[in-house]
């Protein structure tokens, strides 16, 4: 790498923390931007690179909120394909504050609906069929749900 990189400002990096970096890189897929700076990378690598410094500490939950604002439809689906990878192969717990109503409705194991309250707390087919998401999002909307 082409910087030193501090863990804490009074440690430096020592082998195992590069390998960890490396390995987190790679977990998200960025190895061939690793000595890039970061605002050189595109929204969708910044929010990638962003999990990575995450990962580096091996976490069992991660907190996103709106992860995808601003990345193109493209790297949306690479972006959701990592966070199944998280969650399903290295089973960590996901977090998700999201406007993307199919991402949601396809993904999630549990849906929280909030509107200054708590207005559902459960499987996000039963928020579909009760009409919640409906109520939540506009009463002339229309919210399609599929599975694959």
């Amino acid at each position: 790498m082409a910087a030193t990189v501090t863990t804490w400002p009074w440690r430096r990096q020592g082998p195992a923390d590069r390998r960890a970096v490396l390995d987190a890189l790679a977990t998200v897929g960025l190895t061939d931007v690793r000595d890039r700076l970061i605002g050189r990378l595109s929204q969708g690598q910044e929010q990638r690179v962003l999990i990575a410094r995450a990962l580096v500490h091996s976490p069992d939950l991660l907190l996103l909120d709106e992860p995808t604002v601003g990345v193109d439809p493209e790297a949306q689906e690479q972006f959701y394909a990592l966070l199944r990878y998280l969650n399903r192969e290295l089973h960590t717990t996901l977090v998700l504050v999201s406007h993307d109503v199919a991402f949601v409705a396809r993904e999630v194991t549990q849906l929280a609906c909030l509107n200054r309250t708590l207005v559902f707390h459960g499987d996000p087919a039963e928020a579909v069929r009760s009409g919640t998401l409906e109520r939540l999002y506009r009463p002339d909307s229309l919210v399609v749900s599929h599975h694959h």
